[in-house]
C-alpha cells in the first residue's frame, strides 16, 4: 500500500510529528482516521507484518461489522492524504525563505502593510546570514524582492514606480545555474543514450566567450561561483579529450570551501566528475583511477554516501571497487567495517558479502571471493546482479575452473538476451565482455582459432564493453 511506503520513509521524529498532525483537529477531524493510525503505530518502522492487510485492518477498525466495505478505503485515503501533507510540511520547513515569501505575500494580500515592512526587513537580515546557499536561494530571494516590488507599487502608487530592472539579478542567477545544470545533463544523456535527442540543440543554447563573460569567482562564495563551476564542467563534458580543461575544473572544484556549499548541489559535480574519470579509464588511461579515488574519499568526507538514512549501496560498491583497484585494500576493508552498520537491514547480508567478495577478488584470493558471492541471498538491483556474475566469471577464469566458467558464461549471455530491464548499450557491453572472455579462455587452453593479436584487436575495438582493462590484462599474461 502507498501509505505504508510513506510511513516507512519517515524517521522517528518525522513519524512523531505525523502523529501530532493526526491528532490535531485543525488537520484531521476524523475519529476513525486517528483509530487507524493507532492500529498501525506498533508496526513502525517496517510495516511488513502479515496482519497488515485490508481485511484484518478493517475488522480491527470496525469490530462490529461482519462484512468488508469500501468505507475502509476512504479512511485509508484520509490517512494517506495527511501523510502526504506532512511530507509537504517537511519540505517547507527546509525552505525558510520560501515560507517567508508566502508570509509576505499573505501580508500584502490582507493589507497588513506595517507588518509586511517589518517582516521584509527581518527576512533580508536572515538571508544575509545564510552561509550555505544553493541555487534555489536565489529564486527565493527573487520572490521576496518581487513581494517588496509589489508592496512598493501599492504604497507609493503610480507617482513613484519602483525599478523593475532591479528584480532581474537573482532571477537571472537562478535561471543561469539551472540552465547550466540542464546543459550538463543533456550532454551526458546524449553520450550514454542510444536514442538521439533531436531537440538538444534547440533546448539548450549556451555560448561562452571569455571577453564577454561576466561570471566572476567571488571569494565570499556567491552564485557566481556555482555558475563558474557548472560552466567549467560543461566545457569538460563537451570537450572530453581536452584533459587540461578537466584538470582546471577539478582544481577549482576541490578548492571550493565545503563549509559554504549545499551538499546536494555539490553532489552534482561529484557525479559528473566521476563519470568523466570513468570514461577516461575505459579509454585505457589508468592514471584517472587515482583521481577517481580522491573524489570518492571526498564523497565519504562530505557524507554523500547515504540515501534515506542508509548507505547508497551502488555508490559504496563503486567506492570499494575503486579503492581495491588502486591498491588501497586496507582502506577498503576499514571503510566497510566502519560503515556496515548503516546498510539497510534488508540488504545487509547481500551487500556486505558482495563488498567482501570485491576486496578478496583484488587480493587475488579467488576461492574466498566465490565463497562470499555465493552468500548473496537477493539481488539489490540489476547492477548488483550483473556485477556479481561478472565477478564469478573472472574468478572461475583465474581459478581455471573450465566447465563452471563456460557454463556461467553461456547462462549469463542467455539471461542478458531475455532481460528487458537492460538498455541496448548495457546488453552490448556485458555481452561483449562475456564473448571475449570466452575467446581468451579458449586461447589459453589451446582451443580457439583466433590469434592473440586478433583477440587484442577485438578487445580494443569493442565499444561498449565492460571490464576492458581486465580483458587486456589477461591477454598480456598469455605467452
Amino acid at each position: 500500500m502507498q501509505l505504508f511506503l510513506i510511513l516507512r520513509g519517515l524517521n522517528k521524529m518525522e513519524f512523531k510529528k505525523l502523529e501530532e498532525m493526526v491528532y490535531s483537529p485543525y488537520f484531521n477531524k476524523s475519529k476513525k482516521c486517528r483509530e487507524l493510525f493507532e492500529i498501525l503505530k506498533p508496526f513502525y518502522p517496517n510495516f511488513n507484518d502479515s496482519l497488515l492487510n485490508k481485511e484484518a485492518l478493517f475488522f480491527q477498525l470496525y469490530p462490529e461489522k461482519k462484512k468488508f466495505t469500501s468505507t475502509f478505503h476512504t479512511i485509508m485515503s484520509q490517512l494517506q492524504d495527511l501523510a502526504e501533507e506532512h511530507l509537504i510540511q517537511l519540505e517547507l520547513n527546509d525552505r525558510l525563505l520560501y515560507k517567508k515569501h508566502l508570509l509576505l505575500k499573505s501580508h500584502l494580500k490582507k493589507g497588513f502593510h506595517r507588518r509586511f515592512s517589518a517582516q521584509y526587513k527581518e527576512t533580508m537580515d536572515r538571508f544575509a546570514n545564510i552561509k550555505k546557499r544553493d541555487s534555489i536561494n536565489f529564486l527565493e530571494k527573487y520572490l521576496i524582492e518581487l513581494d517588496f516590488y509589489n508592496y512598493e507599487k501599492v504604497v507609493k502608487g503610480r507617482d513613484k514606480p519602483p525599478n523593475p530592472a532591479a528584480l532581474s539579478k537573482n532571477l537571472d542567477s537562478f535561471f543561469w545555474i539551472q540552465k547550466l545544470i540542464l546543459a550538463c545533463e543533456s550532454e551526458v544523456f546524449s553520450n550514454i543514450s542510444s536514442t538521439v535527442d533531436s531537440d538538444k540543440n534547440e533546448l539548450i543554447k549556451l555560448s561562452f566567450e571569455e571577453e564577454k563573460s561576466k561570471l566572476q569567482l567571488n571569494e565570499n562564495f556567491t552564485q557566481d561561483h556555482l555558475s563558474l563551476l557548472f560552466q567549467s564542467l560543461l566545457r569538460c563534458i563537451q570537450q572530453p579529450d581536452d584533459e587540461e580543461k578537466f584538470d582546471k575544473f577539478l582544481t577549482l572544484f576541490l578548492t571550493t570551501d565545503p563549509r559554504l556549499v549545499d551538499k546536494e548541489e555539490y553532489n552534482e559535480f561529484f557525479i559528473h566528475s566521476i563519470n568523466y574519470c570513468i570514461i577516461k579509464i575505459i579509454q585505457g588511461k589508468g592514471e584517472y583511477r587515482n583521481k577517481l579515488f580522491d573524489l570518492y574519499k571526498l564523497i565519504v568526507d562530505f557524507e554523500l554516501i547515504y540515501e534515506n538514512g542508509y548507505l547508497n549501496l551502488n555508490r559504496v560498491k563503486n567506492i570499494i571497487s575503486c579503492a581495491a583497484q588502486v591498491g588501497e585494500l586496507e582502506w577498503a576493508e576499514s571503510f566497510l567495517e566502519n560503515y556496515k552498520d548503516t546498510i539497510h537491514p534488508d540488504q545487509l547480508n547481500s551487500a556486505y558479502h558482495f563488498y567482501l567478495a570485491v576486496i578478496y577478488f583484488y587480493k587475488e584470493q579467488f576461492d574466498d571471493a566465490i565463497k562470499y558471492l555465493s552468500r548473496i541471498e537477493t539481488d539489490i538491483d540489476k547492477y548488483y546482479s550483473l556485477n556479481r556474475t561478472t565477478f564469478l566469471i573472472r574468478c572461475y577464469y583465474e581459478n581455471k575452473s573450465r566447465f563452471v566458467f563456460e557454463n556461467t558464461c553461456k547462462t549469463f549471455r542467455a539471461n542478458l538476451k531475455r532481460n528487458k530491464k537492460l538498455t541496448t548499450k548495457e546488453k552490448q557491453s556485458f555481452n561483449a565482455f562475456t564473448r571475449l572472455a570466452v575467446f581468451i579462455h579458449q586461447y589459453r587452453n589451446g582451443l580457439g582459432s583466433k590469434t592473440k593479436q586478433q583477440l587484442l584487436e577485438l578487445v580494443n575495438k569493442a565499444n561498449p564493453i565492460t571490464h576492458k582493462q581486465w580483458l587486456l590484462a589477461k591477454l598480456e599474461e598469455l605467452k
